[in-house]
C-alpha cells in the first residue's frame, strides 16, 4: 500500500476547496435568484449555509464512493487501516467532523503520513493503483 504524498494531499485539499466553493457559490446563486434570500443574504449567513454544506461535501462523497472529487482527479482513496466495513460510516463521520479543528491539516507536514483527520479516525489516504 503506497501512502500519497503531503503534496497530493495538498493538492487534493485545494481542489476540493475550489470545487466545494463552485458548487456551493451556484447553490447559493440559485436560492438568490429564487427569491429566498432578499433580505437574508449577508456574509455572515452565507458561511453559515456553507459550513453544514462542507460537511456534507465530504461525508456523502467519502461515505458512497470512498473518495472526493479531487481523490478522483488524482487517483487517490480512503483506505480504512482497521480494514473494518462495519463501522465505515462511523470512520467518515469521525473523519468529516475531524477537517473543522483548526490548523488539522498541517499536521501532515510533521509526520509526512496523515492529516490529523486521518489519524482519529484510522484512515490513510493511498493512490488508488496501490494492492491494499
Amino acid at each position: 500500500m503506497k501512502l500519497a504524498s503531503a503534496g497530493l494531499r495538498f493538492l487534493n485539499f485545494v481542489l476540493d476547496l475550489l470545487i466545494f466553493s463552485f458548487i456551493c457559490t451556484i447553490i447559493i446563486y440559485l436560492i438568490a435568484k429564487i427569491g429566498i434570500w432578499n433580505s437574508l443574504y449577508t456574509s455572515r449567513n452565507i458561511k453559515i449555509f456553507c459550513i453544514p454544506c462542507y460537511f456534507l461535501y465530504y461525508f456523502i462523497s467519502e461515505y458512497s464512493f470512498h473518495i472526493t472529487p479531487a481523490k478522483l482527479i488524482t487517483q487517490t482513496k480512503i483506505h480504512n487501516i482497521n480494514k473494518t466495513k462495519k463501522y465505515f460510516i462511523v470512520y467518515i463521520m469521525i473523519r468529516t467532523l475531524a477537517r473543522f479543528i483548526p490548523f488539522e491539516g498541517l499536521v501532515i507536514f510533521f509526520s509526512r503520513k496523515q492529516c490529523l483527520h486521518d489519524f482519529i479516525s484510522n484512515t490513510v489516504v493511498i493512490n488508488k493503483s496501490s494492492n491494499v
